[in-house]
């Protein structure tokens, strides 16, 4: 999510993932492959030895389709990472450095952060304490789990794709504006500047509800659907309007072309997203349970709030969204600002004031 703002501020940043009842927490170690180690929330009702063995499969299924047979290959997951269980999914958190392979070409030779971003998601099954979603992976085996927000997810070969531990699988950036000139930052550049002020400053805190190489000709779970409670519209053909709860395809467009540009589905009016209003993506082209789907769903009015940290000015976005960039692959979905055509489309942020953007990730409902 490329998400322009001016000038220094403060802004939490608070997520909500799939509510649902909450049980006692433990927070154990699980000894993963190759001597790495992570620290898991187990908020299920499952024993931690059970969950072990989760958080152990869907390592493996990230660079392999075989997840319960003796290990080909040591999984993305490294110490220092997170990794939080409820019932309903296993949600991992990248928070280990050096992430990412050195590439000589610029800019591809930076190595990536993805600095606490939430980089893998597997639905799990209630009734049966698997995962939800099986595939038969390239190996033949049946029991393939795939990571659901992409990394991993195309390559059970270990193969090098834009979209897995090559890149960073979110984006939060910058624009500063200082008379005529605008100087760009993003969040996964700047966790690795010394200078820099990102930083995760909340974990595991409670609300008051309680770079790779090329495309694969093989796609494993790619979302390709999308749905929104408000209208809809494409920047490709055919453009639309689509009435709120129609399914629009997403047109992938060519590979790797010059000039790149993004294939977008985004909410219209400008400005029309409102408390509760969400947008959902998934595999299956009815948008059904049968394959993954997720919804994002703005919580909380645009524009109230006094700015303190006690009462946060709510931020107002201009529209939900869905795109895939032709230039690496990227695959999005979320809430944004832009196209950056005019003032009208920055929001200027007095330093020391609070703002706050909240939104809710679902999948399994």
């Amino acid at each position: 999510m490329k998400t322009f703002l001016r000038c220094s501020f403060l802004l939490a940043v608070w997520i909500l993932l799939s509510p649902g009842p909450s049980f006692a927490i433990s927070r154990i170690t699980v000894a993963l492959d190759g001597g790495q180690s992570v620290t898991v929330d187990n908020n299920s009702t499952w024993s931690n030895s059970w969950v072990t063995s989760l958080v152990i499969a869907a390592d493996r299924s990230t660079t392999e389709g075989c997840p319960y047979d003796p290990p080909d290959y040591k999984g993305l997951f490294k110490s220092g990472d997170r990794i939080f269980v409820n019932n309903n999914y296993l949600a991992w958190f990248d928070l280990s450095t050096n992430d990412g392979i050195s590439f000589g070409n610029p800019p591809f030779g930076a190595r990536w952060e993805r600095s606490g971003e939430l980089a893998g998601w597997w639905t799990l099954n209630p009734s049966t304490s698997y995962f939800r979603y099986w595939k038969t992976g390239p190996d033949g085996c049946w029991n393939w789990a795939h990571n659901e927000l992409i990394p991993g997810s195309a390559s059970p070969r270990r193969e090098q794709h834009w979209w897995d531990k090559y890149a960073p699988p979110t984006e939060h950036s910058l624009e500063v504006v200082s008379g005529a000139s605008k100087f760009f930052t993003s969040y996964h550049y700047a966790r690795q500047t010394t200078r820099s002020q990102w930083a995760l400053v909340l974990d595991g805190s409670v609300d008051a509800g309680g770079s790779g190489s090329q495309w694969p000709g093989t796609v494993y779970g790619r979302p390709l659907y999308n749905q929104s409670s408000l209208t809809l519209r494409t920047s490709f053909s055919p453009y639309g309007p689509y009435s709120a709860g129609t399914i629009v395809a997403m047109a992938l467009g060519p590979t790797c072309p010059t000039p790149h540009k993004n294939q977008d589905i985004y909410t219209t009016p400008a400005f029309a997203v409102t408390d509760g209003s969400w947008i959902r993506t998934g595999e299956a082209s009815n948008l059904s349970l049968s394959s993954p789907r997720f919804q994002y769903t703005n919580l909380g009015v645009p524009n109230l709030g006094t700015g303190i940290y006690t009462n946060p000015y709510q931020f107002a976005w201009q529209k939900l969204i869905s795109w895939n960039e032709t230039r690496d692959g990227t695959l999005g979905l979320g809430a944004g600002r832009g196209p950056y055509s005019s003032s009208t489309d920055y929001v200027t942020l007095t330093s020391g004031k609070w703002y706050q953007a909240s939104f809710s990730l679902r999948s399994n409902f």
